[in-house]
């Protein structure tokens, strides 16, 4: 397995990725939801005082209901999402994957900007059991939702 250390004064890490996520409404204010996700990131880390690139890959599914508040334009709402995570990364020294559980509470808005269309912005805590090390990441979510059918 890679044995770098991340010195995080050092790193300046850039990540992209996407998510795609779906829900049903079971009542007008609790919904069950799912959702995929893709990120990639490049970031440098130490070996021996050696500097590196390191490139990592994060891939993950999940589930979980979704609470909103009452009814209107603009909506709060909390969540709590579970699933799995797979991390892989890959640089000089080596490569090695994780596979393991991930967990996220989290909280947000949903605007609604037409009819049929909005907003969502939400902020979360993902933790993950990753062969006995755990990661914490604070993300930031925006996306634009569609509404199909009806309730």
């Amino acid at each position: 397995m890679f044995q770098g250390d991340c010195r995080f004064e050092d790193c300046r890490p850039s990540s992209k990725g996407f998510f795609g996520e779906g829900s049903i409404n079971v009542t007008d204010t609790v919904a069950i939801a799912g959702r995929v996700w893709l990120s990639r990131s490049n970031l440098t880390a130490t070996r021996d005082d050696v500097a590196f690139a390191v490139n990592v890959r994060d891939v993950g599914v999940d589930g979980g209901v979704r609470v909103y508040g009452r009814p209107n334009d603009v909506r709060p709402f909390v969540q709590l999402m579970a699933g799995r995570t797979n991390v892989a990364a890959s640089g000089r020294l080596g490569a090695f994957s994780m596979i393991g559980l991930a967990f996220s509470p989290g909280a947000g808005i949903e605007v609604n900007v037409f009819e049929r269309a909005g907003l969502r912005v939400l902020g979360e805590w993902l933790t993950r059991r990753l062969e006995g090390e755990r990661l914490n990441n604070a993300r930031v979510l925006v996306g634009l939702m569609l509404t199909v059918g009806g309730r």
